[in-house]
């Protein structure tokens, strides 16, 4: 039996190996770097993925995983252009690994990562060509190329980038970490760029947790950025990834499967993790959250729009 391995790095530890065996099958195992360095049982990567010698198996791993990456057309796109099927979780992770979402780095076994975590090795952007990677995000989803390796789950088309101390712009080149998210209007959707940057701010002030936001405008187009809370932007450059997942991540459930209506998470077993995982004050800003949503009439909270962080 032949087997294929990816290690996925956090704080600059190798903690687990992921492998593929000759049929396909996924599993996970913490390394022993993992067990000396950690306290046994903490959500070291999931909450459902306690620190364990224990292997878990594809039906654990997968799911945590597939929330890793870009959903709907983005992932066929990304894996086409890779010489990929779009449901092979394996090969496009150990393609786009370098930076995804939380602490994590995701690397073939062997590879190492970046020695530096720094807004430094970015490749600067002008204007213009900030325009142009915003125009070319339906055959260039994320901004991928051959330069440029990273994943961010969702559907909605979005463009992800560094930015340095100074305010300006580049691409997260060779594992650079990224630092924002750039999502232009729907389409089909006017004014949604100053809708979700009024909602978001609206959840700012309300005192919700919720991440930073401003417009732009890159030639004639408005952009919505929104700075990523997994990541800590120092006054050198430094970036601290922080550790996190979604809630279909964290009760083992496919993206597919993000909505309570096809099987994922309700709000009581949302709230069954928070109670345990943060306290009571955690299910107090979740009912907050909740009758936010209701009164701006959003429709789209589904189980990978809330996220814990570790």
């Amino acid at each position: 039996m032949t087997t294929d391995m990816l290690a996925i790095w956090e704080y600059g530890h190798r903690v687990a190996v992921v492998e593929r065996d000759d049929r396909g099958r996924l599993r996970l195992t913490y390394t022993d770097e993992a067990l000396a360095t950690f306290t046994p049982g903490t959500p070291l990567l999931s909450w459902a993925m306690p620190l364990t010698a224990t292997r878990y198996p594809q039906g654990t791993v997968k799911p945590f995983l597939d929330g890793l990456l870009p959903e709907g057309y983005a992932r066929l796109v990304i894996a086409a252009d890779l010489g990929l099927v779009a449901d092979d979780t394996f090969g496009l992770l150990s393609a786009l690994g370098r930076d995804i979402a939380g602490a994590l780095i995701a690397l073939p076994d062997g590879e190492l990562p970046p020695t530096q975590s720094t807004t430094a090795t970015a490749a600067p952007l002008t204007d213009e060509e900030l325009g142009d990677l915003v125009a070319r995000l339906r055959v260039a989803p994320l901004g991928v190329d051959e330069h440029v390796r990273l994943s961010l789950a969702g559907v909605q088309e979005k463009l992800v980038l560094t930015r340095t101390p100074d305010g300006a712009w580049g691409r997260p080149v060779d594992g650079t970490p990224s630092t924002h998210i750039v999502k232009p209007q729907i389409a089909a959707y006017p004014h949604t760029v100053e809708n979700e940057a009024f909602c978001m701010r609206m959840a700012k002030h309300l005192g919700l947790p919720v991440a930073n936001v401003e417009t732009i405008v890159v030639g004639d187009r408005k952009l919505l950025v929104v700075e990523r809370y997994d990541r800590v932007l120092h006054e050198d450059g430094r970036v601290d990834r922080i550790h996190q997942e979604d809630f279909c991540q964290a009760l083992r459930i496919s993206p597919d499967h993000k909505y309570q209506e096809l099987g994922g998470p309700s709000l009581a077993s949302i709230a069954k993790i928070l109670g345990f995982a943060v306290g009571p004050e955690a299910l107090e800003t979740l009912l907050r959250a909740v009758t936010l949503n209701v009164v701006i009439g959003n429709a789209d909270a589904h189980g990978k729009n809330f996220s814990l962080l570790h």
